[in-house]
């Protein structure tokens, strides 16, 4: 879903709801219209909306007629190989994070709680080869 043109089909008031519905810090008003549909499209990513459930009651009915204009997400005809970690948990070795702060190694890191299916890492924005350096420094198990 292109959370963008979403976004953008959206009234400024919609706009704010949504952020609100969907953010920790309740805003009034936006500065400007770029600035609601870029950091509303930039929320409903992070939260992962997928459906008008997710969403506010009162901008449900506009999203069902949105969602509907959409074009719709290719899907992968060549996926690549199956990845060593799948159907695996991941723990972490230590408490601290051993990666450069702000690195995607360090985001990466950060995403991980124990547990965690690798599935849920990848699908969480973590990395595969940040996995990849993790375990062979001994900083994350895999079983």
């Amino acid at each position: 879903m292109n959370h963008t043109a979403l976004a953008n089909k959206l009234t400024t008031p919609q706009l704010v709801s949504t952020y609100n519905f969907l953010g920790d810090k309740p805003i009034k008003k936006f500065s400007d219209r770029a600035t609601a549909v870029k950091s509303t499209a930039k929320i409903m990513q992070d939260k992962n909306v997928k459906v008008a459930n997710d969403l506010p009651k009162d901008v449900r009915s506009a999203i069902k007629d949105v969602i509907s204009t959409l074009p719709k997400q290719r899907e992968n005809k060549f996926p690549g190989p199956v990845s060593k970690f799948a159907g695996k948990k991941l723990y972490k070795n230590t408490k601290n994070n051993p990666r450069k702060e702000g690195s995607h190694g360090w985001k990466s890191f950060n995403i991980i709680t124990d547990g965690m299916t690798y599935e849920d890492y990848r699908s969480s924005g973590g990395r595969t080869k940040d996995l990849n350096w993790d375990v062979k420094h001994k900083f994350v198990k895999v079983k």
